[in-house]
C-alpha cells in the first residue's frame, strides 16, 4: 500500500511538472500564427499623428507599426479600439487574462510600474508631456499651473505627473484628448496636460489655445504585451528596423 501511494505521489508530481513545463513553453507567436490573426489594441479616440480615423479605418504611426508586425508574422491584422481607462490600461492590470487583445500599440509610455506587470518592446518614439491653456490665460510657465484646475486623460502618465508636480491643483480626468480640449475651451479647466505631439497638433488646429514651451517629462513609447511573451523578440526587431523611417514619415514631415 505504501509503495502504491508513493508511486501515485511521484506520478502526480511528474504530471504537475510536465504541465507547468508545457505552460512555461507556450508560445504566443505560435498561437497567433495558428490563429492567423493578431489582435492589436488601439485607443478609440485620435492621438495625432499616431492613431487617426474611425473604427478599423486607422492611419498613423501606430497603425503603420501594427501593420509591419502583422506582415512580419504572416497573419491578418485585427484592430481592437478601446477606451484608455478599463481598456488599454488592461495591459498593465495584473488580473487581465489577455483575451481581448494580443498586444497594445497606441502611444503607450514605458514606465517602471507598468513594466512590472507587462512587457514592452524596444521604444519606438521619444516625447514628453506638454501643457496647453487658453491663449489669453495668465499661465505662462509650468510653475503657474500650481493651484489651477488641470484636465488630463484618465489613468495617463500626464495625470500621474500632475498629481506629483502640483499636489494642490484640482485634477479633472477626461476620457479622450478632444474632451480635454473642449474642457479648456469651455473653461471647465484652466490647463490641459497630454503627450507633446498631440498637444502641438491641437493648438495648431485650435488657435484659441496655446502650449507652454517647456516639456514636463521625457518619455518613450513602446508596444505592450503579456509578461514573458515571445512576441517581444519579434516586435523588438521590427521596431528597431522601422522606427526611424516611421518618424520620418509621420513626425519629421509635419
Amino acid at each position: 500500500m505504501r509503495l502504491f501511494r508513493r508511486g501515485f505521489v511521484v506520478l502526480a508530481l511528474v504530471i504537475c511538472v510536465c504541465g507547468l513545463s508545457g505552460m512555461a513553453g507556450a508560445s504566443d507567436v505560435q498561437d497567433v500564427k495558428a490563429r492567423g490573426v493578431i489582435k492589436i489594441a488601439m485607443a478609440d479616440f485620435e492621438i495625432v499623428p499616431f492613431v487617426m480615423g474611425p473604427g478599423d479605418r486607422v492611419t498613423g504611426f501606430d497603425m503603420d507599426l501594427a501593420t509591419k508586425i502583422a506582415e512580419t508574422l504572416g497573419v491578418k491584422l485585427q484592430i481592437v479600439r478601446l477606451p484608455w481607462a478599463k481598456g488599454i490600461d488592461q495591459a498593465w492590470t495584473p488580473a487581465f487574462a489577455w483575451d481581448a487583445f494580443d498586444i497594445a500599440c497606441t502611444s503607450i509610455t514605458i514606465t517602471e510600474a507598468r513594466s512590472q506587470v507587462c512587457d514592452f518592446s524596444e521604444w519606438y518614439f521619444q516625447t514628453g508631456q506638454l501643457a496647453m491653456v487658453k491663449k489669453e490665460s495668465s499661465v505662462r510657465t509650468i510653475e503657474d499651473i500650481k493651484g489651477k484646475s488641470v484636465g488630463c486623460l484618465s489613468g495617463s502618465t500626464g495625470m500621474i505627473l500632475v498629481e506629483q508636480l502640483f499636489p494642490g491643483s484640482k485634477i479633472l480626468p477626461f476620457e479622450t484628448v478632444p474632451d480635454i480640449e473642449n474642457g479648456l475651451s469651455m473653461g471647465v479647466v484652466e490647463a490641459g496636460v497630454f503627450d507633446g505631439m498631440t498637444v502641438l497638433d491641437v493648438v495648431k488646429k485650435n488657435t484659441a489655445l496655446r502650449h507652454i514651451d517647456k516639456y514636463l517629462t521625457e518619455e518613450k513609447y513602446g508596444v505592450a504585451m503579456k509578461k514573458g511573451s515571445d512576441l517581444k523578440g519579434v516586435i523588438d526587431e521590427i521596431v528597431k528596423g522601422h522606427r526611424d523611417s516611421l518618424k520620418a514619415k509621420w513626425i519629421d514631415k509635419k
